[in-house]
């Protein structure tokens, strides 16, 4: 379990997307539910690299547990965050960062749930 759920930086800026954040502290991913995605969407931007990391698989479970036949609005964010061209802009380098520091095994999950047919 991440100790950080936002980088402290994220501190000076404070707003309810960063409280979006914030209400995944303390919860063990494998509690997070579709729900709480679909409420907390912007969270997914403003989590830690370690919160990115330790809430991804919930992210990434959801949508095969449920077989929905859409994709909410933080599955959204992922694959959008993913299919970027290289640092377009330096809003960009935050996710590019926290993306990086996946290991090869975190990638590899994530490119056969791309993979997958419910998303092709």
């Amino acid at each position: 379990m991440p100790t950080e759920v936002v980088e402290p930086e994220a501190y000076t800026q404070f707003d309810s997307d960063v409280e979006d954040a914030l209400t995944f502290a303390g919860k063990d991913w494998r509690e997070i539910t579709r729900e709480h995605w679909s409420k907390h969407y912007c969270a997914f931007h403003f989590l830690s690299h370690e919160a990115l990391a330790y809430y991804l698989p919930s992210l990434l479970i959801i949508p095969l547990a449920d077989r929905l036949d859409h994709m909410d609005m933080a599955v959204d964010s992922l694959i959008h965050d993913l299919d970027r061209t290289p640092l377009s802009s330096p809003e960009d380098y935050p996710f590019e960062c926290r993306l990086a520091g996946l290991t090869c095994d975190e990638y590899e999950v994530i490119k056969e749930w791309l993979l997958l047919e419910h998303f092709t």
